[in-house]
C-alpha cells in the first residue's frame, strides 16, 4: 500500500504544489543598486573607504515536492526512495545557503518516543529527518541552529527518512503531512 502528496515546500513558494521532482524556488530578493558616499579627509589627511558587498540575485534551491512512500505491512514502518535521490540542492554558484526550519504544516505527526505508541487515532503517524541519520523529530516545528543544514554553492545536501503508521484505516492513498521548508542564504557556520 501507497499513500502520495507527502509535499514539501521551500519558503511557502512550493508548499501548494504536486509537481513530480523538484521545485526551483527562487526568494525575491531586491535588485542591488550600486551606490557610493563621498567624504572628506581627516584631520591627519586620512580617509576610509567601506566596501560593502550585497548579492544582486535570487536564493535559488530545490528540495523534493512530492514524495510518495510505502508502508510496510510488517511493521508499518515508511519505506522512503534511495538516499540518492532524498536531497536539497543549491542551485546557485555564487553563495551558499542554509535551512532555517521544516515545519509539518498539515497531517498529525507524533512524538515516537511518546505519544505515538499509546494512540489509538486512524493513521497515527512519527516522522524524522536528519542529513548524516534520521534524528530530528517533526512533530513540532523544527529550527535548525547549527551548520549540519548548510549547503555549498552548487551542490546537494543528502537528507534521511524514517517513520511509521499505524492504525491505518484505507487502503487509498492519503496524505500523510506537508513540510514547509525555510531556507536561507548563506552558511550558518
Amino acid at each position: 500500500m501507497k499513500f502520495t502528496n507527502l509535499k514539501r515546500g521551500i519558503a511557502g513558494v512550493c508548499a501548494a504544489t504536486l509537481l513530480t521532482g523538484m521545485c526551483v524556488a527562487p526568494a525575491f530578493a531586491a535588485a542591488v543598486t550600486p551606490s557610493v558616499s563621498n567624504g572628506g579627509v581627516d584631520s591627519s589627511n586620512a580617509a576610509k573607504t567601506t566596501i560593502n558587498a550585497q548579492v544582486d540575485g535570487q536564493l535559488s534551491a530545490t528540495v523534493p515536492t512530492t514524495l510518495t512512500v510505502g508502508i510496510s505491512s510488517a511493521d508499518g514502518s515508511l519505506i522512503f526512495p534511495a538516499d540518492s535521490e532524498l536531497y536539497i540542492e543549491n542551485t546557485s554558484s555564487a553563495y551558499g545557503i542554509h535551512v532555517v526550519s521544516i515545519e509539518a504544516s498539515a497531517g498529525s505527526l507524533l512524538d515516537q518516543s511518546s505519544a505515538f505508541a499509546s494512540s489509538t487515532a486512524a493513521n497515527a503517524a512519527w516522522l524524522k529527518i536528519g542529513t548524516t541519520s534520521a534524528d530530528k523529530d517533526l512533530s513540532s516545528k523544527l529550527t535548525v541552529a547549527d551548520a549540519s543544514w548548510d549547503v555549498a554553492s552548487a551542490s546537494k545536501l543528502p537528507i534521511k527518512f524514517a517513520g511509521a503508521v499505524k492504525n491505518v484505516n484505507t487502503f487509498d492513498p492519503f496524505t500523510l503531512t506537508t513540510l514547509t521548508w525555510t531556507i536561507g542564504g548563506g552558511l550558518y557556520a
